[in-house]
């Protein structure tokens, strides 16, 4: 079975990628891996490879928005080199605190 058969969201994939990342993911990072992976995988993950930066902003967003909506920890954030998870400055005096 190949395990892009039924491939999970694209707000799903980029959020994965985002928080996998060690250093800010750029939208063109992100264009690659969907290319590779359709590359190698083909099926279901080509449709993902053709979305285009609009599409991922907008999978980015939602992601974002899921965060925020969930009272989660986590924002995701846009800088300068791309997108990031950071922890949510409300829960900075608690974070300094365990650091």
């Amino acid at each position: 079975m190949n395990p892009t058969d039924t491939p999970p969201t694209l707000q799903a994939i980029v959020g994965a990628l985002v928080f996998t990342a060690k250093q800010p993911l750029s939208l063109a990072q992100m264009r690659k891996v969907l290319a590779d992976v359709a590359s190698e995988y083909g099926g279901a993950a080509a449709t993902l490879a053709q979305t285009d930066d609009a599409a991922q902003t907008a999978a980015l967003q939602a992601s974002a928005a899921t965060l925020v909506s969930g009272d989660l920890a986590l924002a995701l954030k846009e800088v300068a080199q791309g997108y990031r998870h950071e922890n949510r400055i409300e829960c900075g005096p608690w974070v300094r605190q365990l650091l």
